[in-house]
């Protein structure tokens, strides 16, 4: 649960990208060697999947290819999934995810906010994994 949701946004709602998947099947696909494509530029998509690129992937020959394309969108637009914060110049957003951060540190719940929609901070999986994992240990720690 996200940490302005768990305390029903009484500092403000912090504002989160999020992402539409669109998978398709197609016939025509050109022969390539990757599985992923990253967009840089200002169009409309930011990746897209070949999952029969993908290494160790068995496809039976059918001629047929699933690729699935990344829109990303405002989560509000897309049933309130939180993929990403935003981040800004002038650092608005952190200053709200700090408030809640002030409020969890003094409340005497054992509830522990990590990942992305915890900490308000993009982190890749390995960091979310270890974000976890350290979290597992106190919590066992404390009660041992």
């Amino acid at each position: 649960m996200p940490i302005d949701a768990y305390f029903d946004f009484s500092a403000g709602e912090l504002p989160y990208r999020s992402i539409r998947f669109h998978t398709r099947t197609i016939t025509d696909a050109p022969a390539q060697d990757w599985s992923v494509t990253n967009y840089t530029d200002s169009g409309a998509l930011t990746r897209e999947t070949r999952w029969d690129c993908l290494p160790h992937h068995i496809v039976q020959e059918t001629g047929r290819r699933t690729i699935t394309a990344e829109e990303p969108c405002d989560y509000r637009d897309n049933n309130r999934e939180r993929y990403y914060p935003v981040k800004t110049a002038d650092n608005r957003f952190q200053a709200i995810y700090n408030k809640y951060k002030a409020i969890a540190d003094e409340s005497s719940s054992e509830m522990a906010f990590i990942g992305r929609c915890g900490t308000y901070q993009y982190l890749d999986m390995d960091q979310v994994i270890n974000q976890s994992l350290a979290s597992a240990r106190r919590w066992i720690a404390a009660r041992a």
